[in-house]
């Protein structure tokens, strides 16, 4: 809902720049100057949006905003806005005869971004957008949550207490929701018929501590993963929209046609400076897990050196920015992979990942994909079958390394749709220019 608001806020401000500008440029108000510069502006409108969605503007429900609204983000998308701007107006402005008023345009880049950035900030920072909520019961994910809230522009907690008191008369005003542990009920059985009258009965929002956590971080948490009961309710019973499987398959297919125009000749240069530079087959076939754990052979460009772990010349700048991934559009065009979804990992790789991790296998249920939600909020997995033969694999940072992206994945599994699907691809773009050892510092 408040995308949806602050979507026509933010063309009523649109508007309002280019009424303004025209009206003081000439000092008076042109009806027909101003209808002729909506006409020329307009199509620059859908173009910023776009941009300001990938920079995180339009991300509402994060609990820390400072993350999103910040001076990095709106500078990032202010470049960004200039540099369409100006490839708009030298390239196709003239041709398609398009009439664009510099005046407005630079107007429009310069203060509606401004516009963007405080009116996020009043939101932010506004009562309307606080949070109190009132926590019962203990675990690691109430934990983590609590932790979260003491840090957060957002979230407050008005009280906290191992189990509800029957006594105490709880004060429901202004009170967001009623957090309760998922063990409450288990270890303190007498906490149901207090929960019931007191909170359930006065029509109080309530939230299991799982499902809170899903909606602050978007990841399933730690415990949830080993909770059964909780993936059967969120995987298993998730009803598969065959709609859904069509159109994105559709969707698939479309848009690597589209692509490939593009990216064929970027492919050929590839080609050439590996075999020139690096001296060695540019292109090479890896065995991956498709989905319901089939296999596939994903294509990808020569990173490393055959048979070792060593990167080559271009490896490097190959993976930096995602190009050695670009042959894939063949397997999407073949159907192995699809644009989004969990990420195929190496046969080799999945068999101590399995062992290790609780129903690490439920990855398989969807298609993966080119890129996906772990890919977008977590940094890229190492070759889990070298280290788990050389160190203590369970006890490693690695592995929690890993519970982590495969908390992003069932997150998304649980969670997917056509409108998430297109919001990891406009976001990859951004994802593609942060480093992977800055990837948790950053909002995307």
């Amino acid at each position: 809902m408040s995308r949806a608001l602050f979507l026509t806020s933010d063309f009523i401000a649109y508007i309002a720049i280019i009424f303004t500008t025209t009206t003081l440029r000439h000092l008076h108000l042109n009806y027909d100057l101003f209808l002729a510069n909506i006409y020329a502006m307009l199509p620059f409108f859908p173009i910023f949006t776009l941009i300001f969605y990938i920079f995180s503007f339009y991300d509402f429900k994060r609990a820390n905003s400072s993350e999103r609204i910040n001076y990095s983000n709106l500078l990032n998308t202010v470049l960004i806005n200039v540099i369409t701007a100006a490839t708009i107006l030298y390239f196709f402005a003239q041709p398609l005869g398009m009439v664009t008023p510099k005046t407005t345009l630079v107007a429009i880049l310069v203060i509606y971004p401004a516009y963007i950035y405080v009116s996020r900030k009043l939101w932010f920072s506004s009562p309307l957008y606080k949070k109190r909520v009132i926590i019962f019961g203990e675990s690691e994910t109430i934990d983590e949550i609590t932790e979260l809230v003491k840090n957060s522009e957002v979230y407050t907690i008005a009280d906290r207490q191992d189990v509800p008191d029957d006594k105490k008369e709880y004060d429901l005003q202004d009170i967001y929701c009623v957090l309760i542990s998922s063990k409450l009920f288990q270890e303190n059985p007498s906490s149901w018929p207090v929960i019931a009258a007191k909170f359930i009965k006065k029509g109080a929002l309530l939230k299991t501590d799982f499902s809170a956590y899903e909606d602050l971080f978007f990841r399933t948490p730690k415990e949830g993963l080993e909770d059964a009961i909780w993936l059967l309710r969120g995987v298993g019973e998730r009803e598969e929209k065959r709609l859904y499987t069509v159109i994105k398959k559709f969707f698939d297919t479309v848009i690597a046609l589209i692509m490939l125009p593009v990216a064929l000749p970027i492919c050929a240069v590839i080609f050439l400076l590996i075999l020139l530079i690096d001296k060695m087959p540019p292109f090479f076939r890896q065995e991956r897990v498709g989905y319901m754990e089939a296999p596939v052979y994903i294509y990808k460009f020569r990173t490393m050196r055959p048979g070792t772990e060593n990167i080559t010349k271009l490896g490097e700048f190959l993976r930096r920015f995602r190009i050695d991934e670009f042959p894939q559009l063949i397997n999407i065009l073949k159907g192995d992979i699809s644009f989004v979804g969990p990420r195929p990992l190496w046969k080799k790789d999945c068999e101590p990942l399995n062992k290790s991790i609780p129903s690490h296998g439920v990855r398989s249920i969807v298609k993966p994909g080119l890129t996906g939600w772990a890919q977008l909020n977590y940094k890229a997995p190492p070759n889990y079958f070298t280290i788990e033969k050389n160190e203590d694999f369970n006890d490693s940072k690695i592995l929690n390394d890993a519970i982590m992206r495969f908390s992003y994945d069932i997150w998304y599994i649980k969670n997917r749709s056509l409108s998430l699907d297109f919001e990891i691809m406009f976001k990859t773009a951004k994802r593609m220019f942060i480093k992977d050892k800055n990837v948790a510092n950053h909002n995307v």
